[in-house]
């Protein structure tokens, strides 16, 4: 048992550790970019704009290398031919969260998979047994063996016996033979 729980540890720490590689990378990749394109001669500039603060006035080219007045930014004043108002309607960020979401939603998916409680091997094995009441077939689980159940039809109470462990023994049939198996219908 010791075994398997390190296994499960090391194979979900390296799912863990995969997964944040992989959304770094993709936050690195898609993480927004000042434009370049807006960029211009400071001669031929019509508006300029605070990078931090994104206020934006008229290009006034003694004013470039001054002081934001709205937030004291030191950067100095970024030179643009078109006003930045039209071209901030989408979020700089939209790309990163539509990349990043759906990887994080898929490491949490792969994590949860790891670590789940592992389902029991083996086939679960069942017994069957007739209602004492109205003779109802029964089939119940063999862990459910002298435990307290109801009938489906009648819905009495009574103690699962040891019951039977093949249908057909219940119908009288040979206890002895193979179960028959579905055949489908060749068409």
């Amino acid at each position: 048992m010791a075994k398997k729980s390190n296994s499960v540890k090391s194979r979900a720490i390296a799912v863990v550790v995969v997964g944040l590689l992989v959304i770094g990378i993709t936050i690195w990749k898609t993480y927004p970019r000042p434009s370049k394109r807006l960029l211009i001669d400071p001669s031929s500039a019509k508006f300029m704009h605070c990078p931090e603060c994104m206020t934006e006035s008229r290009c006034v080219p003694n004013s470039l290398d001054k002081e934001c007045i709205h937030c004291g930014s030191e950067k100095g004043q970024v030179p643009t031919a078109e006003s930045i108002k039209g071209s901030q309607t989408k979020s700089a960020y939209g790309k990163l969260v539509a990349f990043v979401l759906p990887e994080m939603v898929f490491l949490i998916a792969a994590f949860y998979y790891m670590v789940r409680p592992a389902a029991e091997t083996g086939e679960e094995k069942f017994r069957y047994t007739r209602c004492p009441n109205c003779s109802q077939k029964l089939r119940y689980r063999e862990a459910q063996i002298d435990n307290v159940g109801a009938c489906s039809k009648c819905k009495r109470a009574f103690r699962f016996p040891e019951g039977v462990p093949f249908e057909i023994i219940l119908d009288g049939g040979d206890p002895n033979a193979k179960p028959i198996e579905d055949e489908e219908d060749e068409e």
